[in-house]
């Protein structure tokens, strides 16, 4: 009988550990909870932060990343419950990576402490697409900066509630098509090691700016519009490699990204999106650029996302997604578009309806206004078999990155077919010395039962771990409270103090001012007995 590996039972666990699971109950479909925007500030004429948070609140999204740490927001945003993700800005990156950690240590005291927990900072983006922004004198700072960073929130003990990461572009891949054939680009292969090993240690999420619209703009005419827009019926493409299909790109560069990282031997890391969105105006060389695309894919993407669905490799997994943005921004520089992916106009209006406006019913497809309403409950069994499904192709894939050098990289693994629900699975390898471990695999009795032991388990620790970081952040807002009284009683004992000395300068003033009139009264006294003589 067929066993997995060690090694991928240690993986295949570790990367169970990574759903994201925020309310009670078992099941492969829970309550939306994966979905956030964010709150660019490059306008003139935006709601300020108090407008804007009741903006979100009307909107029930609680869950928004700024590009800084703008201290209106935090404050604006303190015990509102909105989950927050800030940013250290790209310049300060030489600062915060040298070899000395008192920067690092004075931007979380000033940015970071003064705020949280009452402000849910739940995040640090460590730059924003450094490795890409053009600025090669970053790179070498940018790991160095984040474990700075993450060592200043571990003295005070916010590394449990604060996660540390940074966003890349999808230029760092060298290839994204097909999903499987997904790597990094080998100049980035040492940085990106570095940068997965502190992700993986911290249990810190990878996040991506993955934007269909950018491989549509460039070939229009190759890329059907339906596949990027998530329109339900798209034809989408089949990965020869795994068999699996993809309906929409977004998800397809997602895997392609989780593809890389396995080549470079993380299994565990969890990928997240943390910017997509779709411009609703541009230039004339901009194609697709339109609030009617911009309508569609934003609505079909939050559609997706109600639906709590993970990527065809990992369904099991809820993808978490930032749409970018809330806001038209009009100081933003570059194309026209770059000013033009706001859900919102800066009156806080929404710029197009993307069925935000109602807060339990699922929205129907944009691009079908005849659907009225959505059933999850039917999903069920579908969402059920896709875990499952999944979990075969990911067995298959950590299992090949278990034998031998350089991992399931292209030309190991031929053929991969059978996925259908039968037990067996058929793989036809180039590499006899990886053929040697079997030509096929029969799942063993029981697997699935066991595996949906493994998800109870895993579901049970979660719910215990989110009581203990409930716990952690009560402790730390009496903590703080404490904290708070200590220091009011300490200025008050220093005011107190002041005006002791203040009395007693008074008091020696007087002594003086007696003194001198003594003084003075004894010489004319002596001056009268003179003259008496």
């Amino acid at each position: 009988m067929f066993r997995f590996p060690t090694q991928f039972t240690r993986d295949y666990a570790s990367a169970l550990r990574l759903y994201r699971v925020r309310h009670h109950g078992f099941g492969f479909l829970r309550e939306v909870k994966c979905l956030g925007i964010n709150y660019g500030q490059l306008g003139d004429n935006l709601l300020p932060p108090e407008k804007v948070l009741q903006l979100l609140r009307a909107y029930k999204i609680t869950k928004t990343r700024i590009y800084d740490t703008n201290p209106k927001i935090l404050t604006a945003f303190a015990n509102s419950g909105v989950e927050l993700i800030v940013t250290v800005e790209n310049q300060r990156l030489a600062a915060l990576g040298g070899s000395d950690p008192q920067p690092a240590a004075q931007w979380v005291e000033t940015q970071i402490r003064p705020f949280f927990p009452a402000t849910n900072i739940t995040g640090i983006a460590v730059g924003n697409e450094v490795i890409t922004d053009g600025d090669t004198s970053l790179m070498g700072h940018l790991v160095p900066a984040m474990v700075n960073v993450r060592r200043a929130l571990a003295s005070l003990g916010f590394d449990r509630n604060i996660k540390v990461s940074s966003p890349h572009s999808l230029a760092v891949l060298g290839n994204s098509y097909p999903p499987s054939g997904g790597y990094f680009k080998p100049e980035l292969a040492g940085m990106m090691q570095q940068f997965l090993k502190f992700l993986a240690e911290t249990e810190s999420p990878f996040w991506i700016n993955a934007y269909p619209f950018f491989a549509y703009k460039d070939s229009p005419n190759k890329i059907p519009l339906d596949y990027v827009l998530f329109n339900p019926g798209a034809a989408g493409t089949v990965d020869p490699a795994t068999n699996l299909r993809y309906d929409n790109m977004m998800y397809a560069q997602v895997d392609a990204v989780l593809v890389a990282m396995y080549r470079l031997g993380f299994n565990a890391v969890e990928v997240r999106v943390s910017e997509t969105g779709w411009p609703s105006k541009g230039d004339p060389n901009e194609v697709g650029a339109s609030p009617e695309n911009a309508r569609i894919f934003n609505g079909n993407l939050m559609r997706r996302q109600r639906m709590n669905q993970g990527t065809p490799l990992r369904p099991g997994l809820r993808l978490e997604v930032y749409v970018f943005a809330l806001f038209n921004e009009n100081q933003k520089p570059g194309p026209t578009s770059e000013r033009n992916y706001g859900l919102f106009l800066p009156d806080g209006t929404l710029a197009y309806d993307v069925g935000l406006s109602s807060e339990s019913a699922v929205p129907s497809s944009p691009s079908t206004p005849s659907a009225a309403t959505i059933s999850l409950s039917s999903s069920a069994p579908k969402a059920e078999h896709m875990e499952y499904q999944s979990f075969v192709h990911t067995s298959i894939l950590f299992f090949l990155g278990c034998h031998g050098k350089g991992g399931f990289g292209p030309g190991r693994a031929k053929v991969m077919r059978g996925f259908t629900g039968s037990s067996k699975v058929k793989i036809h390898f180039l590499d006899r010395r990886a053929g040697q471990h079997f030509s096929s695999m029969a799942l063993p009795s029981g697997f699935r039962e066991r595996m949906e032991q493994m998800e109870e388990t895993r579901n049970q620790r979660l719910h215990l771990l989110e009581a203990e970081k409930e716990l952690q952040i009560n402790k730390s807002r009496v903590f703080a409270a404490r904290l708070s009284n200590i220091r009011s009683a300490e200025q008050r004992c220093l005011n107190l103090e002041r005006k002791i000395v203040s009395q007693q300068l008074l008091i020696s003033a007087l002594k003086s001012e007696i003194d001198r009139l003594d003084s003075d009264h004894l010489r004319s006294l002596q001056k009268l007995r003179g003259g008496c003589r």
